[in-house]
Parts: structure tokens; C-alpha cells; sequence
């Protein structure tokens, strides 16, 4: 890559990230541009060489997507959600989200699954290759676990960092003489307009250690079809790597999330590898 390509690279994925966290301001032509430094001509055509879609449809898109995920795991009012994305009205909104998406607004909130087959991910984290996950039929189980619950801003899962997961793994790790502890990560609409819940608990099989259980829940793991991933890295990525498999990998595959608990499946670690803060794991996600 030349010095110029290079520049021009950086330039880009720095607008990439403005354009994120501006998603609720008018992006135009004219704005991005001076930004850059670049006439609006020379910018409009590199930005599609190097995402395929041109400044608006992709400004659109992360809007729609946004608005996707709000749906989802928020009850912001619909006309709230198209006008804090900047659509002229909430018809104009709804429209073109159905064109995205193939059903309303509405429909789409009261959906039983995720179809997240039109979502588009912000393009800077989305350069990478996702792994090939192995498509697994399994069985219920049942777990008992031990359960902690906080509230996130959409998109901003500053809070649900490993540390979380860490403290309550250690926990259940020192009740079970299973070499697998498992984590349930569940995603709660809160009627809240802003925020959602997450819910996590870590667990082992119910049929062990069952002395140690009366302070903990018993939670069943449905059965059926599910997309097996296995993640080997820092504890600090892990959240990035969850965060693509969502926003990239499931709209590329065009894989429905059905409703279900995302299952963690982590190995008793030596010291030696907890020290040098890398984590193994097999996450699974629920899937029509």
C-alpha cells in the first residue's frame, strides 16, 4: 500500500467512527467533506470504492440499523426513534424500514425472533473475517447459577465488560468440580427508552453439586438448532468479537436469532493463561 492509499485509508476509517457517534445529527455531503478535507466529488468515490455504498446509503443504513436495535431491546416510542435519526417524519422512517427490513416498525418489535438479515454494521469493525461457526442441534438442559443484572445504553455495552463475567465464573467455578462452567447471557427489552437489560449468570449442570444450590437459580437452556462459535483471545476483545458476530456475521449469513439465552462455554483455565489475561471459549446463539 502507497503513502497516498494509506493516507487516504486512515482518512476514511476516521470519518467511519465521526459517522457512528453523529448518527443523530444531519450528516451531508458538504459536512463530511469539509471534514476530510476532500472535494465532495473525489470523497463520494472513494467512500464507495472502499465500502460499496455511497455516503447517503450508508449514513441511511447505520440509521436503520440503529433503529433496528432500538426496536429490539428498547421501548423508545417509533416516532421518538425517527426523529432522534434524523428522519424528515415518522412515515418516511417507516417506510424505508420495511423496505430494510421487510416488516413495519411495529412488526418488527413484536417479533419473537431477531431478523437481522438487513442490519448494517459499522463498516470500520466489519473489515475483518468472521470465523465459520459449526451449526449445532441440542438439547435442553437445565442449569442452577449464580445471577447478576445491569442496565446498558444501546450500542454502548461499556458496563458488560469480561470483568463482570470474571467475578461471577470465579464464584461459580469454586462451587463446581465440572471442567465446564457456562455462562447465560440474556438480552432484556426493560421498557426503558434508552436502556435495556442484560442478564448473566454463571452456571454448571444442575445434576452436580446440588448442596451448593439453594442461593442459586435453576434456569432452563432451551433445546433446538444453535450457531457454535469459539473465540480464543483477550478478555478486552471478547466483547468486539460478540459485537460482530451480531452486527456482521448473522445479517451477512442471513441467520434469524430465535428467542433464546446466548450460551458461554467456558474450560477450568491453568494459572499460567489467566495470568497472561487470555480466555477460550464456545459461544452459541440460539437460530432458526
Amino acid at each position: 500500500m502507497n503513502t497516498d492509499q494509506s493516507l487516504r485509508n486512515r482518512v476514511l476509517n476516521e470519518m467511519l467512527v465521526w459517522i457512528e457517534g453523529n448518527l443523530d445529527k444531519p450528516l451531508s455531503l458538504d459536512l463530511l467533506a469539509n471534514r476530510s478535507g476532500y472535494t465532495k466529488w473525489y470523497l463520494h468515490r472513494i467512500f464507495k470504492e472502499y465500502t460499496g455504498l455511497s455516503l447517503g446509503e450508508y449514513c441511511k443504513l447505520r440509521r436503520l440499523s440503529r433503529s433496528a436495535v432500538l426496536l429490539m431491546l428498547t421501548q423508545t416510542r417509533i416516532v421518538d426513534i425517527a426523529n432522534e435519526l434524523c428522519f424528515t417524519s415518522t412515515q418516511a422512517f417507516s417506510r424505508a424500514f420495511k423496505s430494510q427490513f421487510s416488516k413495519t416498525p411495529n412488526a418488527f418489535r413484536l417479533s419473537d425472533t431477531w431478523d437481522i438479515r438487513g442490519f448494517c454494521g459499522p463498516y470500520h469493525n466489519m473489515r475483518e473475517l468472521m470465523p465459520t461457526p459449526q451449526i449445532l442441534d441440542l438439547k435442553s438442559i437445565n442449569v442452577v447459577g449464580i445471577g447478576y443484572e445491569l442496565s446498558c445504553k444501546v450500542e454502548e455495552e461499556t458496563k458488560f465488560d469480561f470483568s463482570i463475567r470474571e467475578s461471577l465464573l470465579e464464584r461459580k467455578t469454586a462451587k463446581s468440580t465440572n471442567n465446564i462452567i457456562i455462562g447465560l447471557v440474556d438480552y432484556v427489552s426493560s421498557g426503558d427508552k434508552i436502556n435495556y437489560r442484560i442478564k448473566y449468570t454463571a452456571a454448571s449442570l444442575i445434576s452436580e453439586n446440588r448442596a451448593n444450590t439453594k442461593s442459586e437459580s435453576i434456569i432452563n437452556v432451551s433445546g433446538g438448532k444453535y450457531a457454535k462459535f469459539e473465540y480464543v483471545g483477550s478478555s478486552e476483545g471478547m466483547k468486539d468479537f460478540i459485537y460482530k458476530i451480531y452486527t456482521a456475521y448473522l445479517p451477512a449469513q442471513h441467520i434469524i436469532r430465535r428467542k433464546g439465552i446466548d450460551v458461554e462455554m467456558y474450560q477450568r483455565q491453568s494459572k499460567k493463561i489467566k495470568k497472561s489475561g487470555m480466555i477460550s471459549l464456545w459461544y452459541f446463539i440460539p437460530i432458526l
